[in-house]
């Protein structure tokens, strides 16, 4: 039997207490998409990087790793994914790392709001962990760099690359497509317990449905 302190047992109480918790616990529907790209058919990169950025995929040098923006996770932080075998992009802005995209290459993906996770093939990646600093939105970095990925990715000889995304998150959707993703299918599922409890209601795959009638 465990035994908890009384300092760990007040930790525990404020934690439930609050609205928070109890907000995450309740049941919520979530929908995602998950795309896919097929990289045997994958053109050269013919987009241009706005001015003033350096989009570099995949990073290799761990030790010259540059700071992140204070919006973006630390580089601590990518240096334990690339350790773990993800790919990283990352976009530069004088000399900081404003945006990043990590590719998972091998292992069980498991994605946000999804309620099954699956097995990464041999030559298929997984695209996530994609964020840009506030103040570097809306200059097509997402779509670039996913562009930029996809065409290193195919140079490499990986066969599929798939991402994914929240239904409701448009920007997002337009920007995957524009990157040269496809549609593959969409997930309906019922999140309770803050994700740890999964059912999915509904799969709906890309030949009984397209992305673009509802995005």
């Amino acid at each position: 039997m465990i035994r908890m302190s009384a300092e760990m047992w007040d930790k525990v109480r404020r934690q439930v207490l609050t609205p928070s918790f109890w907000l995450r616990a309740l049941p919520r529907l979530k929908s995602t998409y998950m795309f896919r790209a097929d990289l045997t058919n994958q053109h050269p990169n013919t987009v241009c990087t706005p001015a003033g950025y350096d989009l570099i995929f995949p990073w290799c040098d761990t030790a010259v790793m540059p700071n992140c923006d204070e919006t973006l996770c630390s580089k601590e932080t990518l240096i334990a994914q690339m350790s773990s075998g993800d790919l990283i992009g990352v976009a530069l802005y004088e000399g900081r790392v404003v945006h990043h995209s990590l590719a998972q290459t091998r292992g069980t993906v498991v994605t946000e709001s999804a309620p099954r996770a699956f097995e990464l093939q041999d030559k298929d990646v997984y695209i996530h962990y994609c964020k840009t600093t506030p103040g570097h939105q809306g200059k097509g970095i997402y779509t670039i760099m996913l562009h930029n990925i996809l065409t290193g990715l195919a140079q490499k000889g990986y066969l599929n690359a798939y991402i994914s995304c929240a239904r409701h998150n448009t920007a997002s959707v337009r920007g995957i497509l524009k990157a040269g993703f496809r549609y593959e299918y969409s997930e309906k599922a019922l999140w309770s317990l803050s994700g740890h409890l999964r059912l999915s209601l509904k799969r709906v795959e890309a030949n009984k449905w397209t992305v673009n009638k509802r995005a």
